[in-house]
């Protein structure tokens, strides 16, 4: 258990609320009201803001658990390649890798650089949740497939509805498993 279980929680339980209200409440207004669709994008953020929270409370308390004090809190590692992965891990989670190993095997698997439906829920989590806090609000009103770094560098998404659900429903999802992996330790 994590010293900081209660917070990792609190978030989680947030942020499905959030989810549960944006589907009930705020689709079928966004349907009536094209002014409620920059509530919804901004709904959408919290709960994606909620989500990677979750988890960067999760790398605080793992470096709580190996006795590691920092000046820094430390971000969830999410890396697009195994060699990011591990320095990520080697330089803010000394010792993880040696004391909980089949933790480490499970968020080495979601990484994106596995290509896996939890690798994608985590990579989608990141690149929105920092798109959407630093560049712009999500742009629901339709989807588009992301262009390669190349064509489109600042990523700019546009989801539609159905999209967006399976996205904060696979990242709250993403996020709860891993909490619930690092129980035991």
């Amino acid at each position: 258990m994590l010293d900081n279980d209660n917070q990792i929680k609190a978030l989680l339980d947030r942020a499905k609320l959030e989810a549960d209200k944006l589907y009930k409440e705020t689709y079928a207004a966004a349907r009536r009201d094209e002014e409620q669709i920059t509530e919804t994008a901004v709904s959408s953020m919290i709960i994606l803001v909620l989500t990677r929270s979750a988890l960067d409370h999760i790398a605080t308390g793992l470096q709580a658990k190996l006795g590691i004090k920092n000046d820094f809190s430390p971000y969830f590692p999410i890396s697009k390649t195994a060699s990011a992965f591990q320095k990520k891990l080697d330089k803010d989670f000394p010792g993880l890798e040696t004391k909980y190993p089949a933790f480490v095997d499970y968020i080495r698997s979601i990484q994106p650089f596995n290509k896996n439906l939890g690798s994608e829920a985590i990579e989608e989590l990141n690149t929105l949740c920092n798109t959407a806090k630093h560049q712009r609000l999500l742009d629901i009103s339709a989807f588009r497939e992301r262009l390669s770094e190349e064509e489109n560098p600042i990523q700019y998404h546009r989801l539609g509805r159905k999209r967006l659900n399976d996205v904060i429903r696979m990242s709250i999802e993403m996020a709860t498993m891993v909490w619930l992996k690092s129980n035991p330790l």
